[in-house]
């Protein structure tokens, strides 16, 4: 076998390699993806519901010529709260996927993921309600 025969030989099955499509999920693998997919989108959504509120409020508190500034500094808390919960359970769900499965697999659920993130939520409720 020549060199550039060999060569091509690797590159091809190289490109092969690549293309191929990670090992199937466990049943298990399934179940806890899909219950961490779950959570972590209702949580999102919960808290993206009330980040908006809370935004809101602070507009109108914006909008007044007389600004309350305790109920503006009180409100900013709120959403910089707010939006350090939304991060802390975006990685927490991160974390989570990188135990569940390997690196072929991660990259392809990490974007259906992202994406089932991205949908617009239904109605949601503050927690406790």
């Amino acid at each position: 076998m020549t060199r550039v025969t060999l060569c091509l030989l690797v590159l091809i099955a190289s490109v092969a390699t690549a293309w191929a499509e990670p090992p199937p999920l466990t049943d298990d693998q399934k179940a806890r993806i899909s219950k961490l997919a779950n959570e972590t989108k209702q949580e999102s959504e919960r808290l993206k519901a009330l980040l908006d509120l809370r935004q809101k409020e602070l507009g109108e508190v914006y909008a007044e010529y007389k600004l309350n500034e305790n109920r503006a500094t009180k409100l900013e808390a709120d959403v910089l709260d707010l939006q350090r919960q939304m991060l802390a359970s975006y990685r927490k769900m991160q974390v989570e996927l990188r135990t569940l499965v390997g690196e072929e697999r991660f990259n392809l659920l990490r974007r259906r993921l992202d994406n089932m993130l991205k949908t617009p939520p239904k109605e949601v409720k503050e927690k406790g309600q």
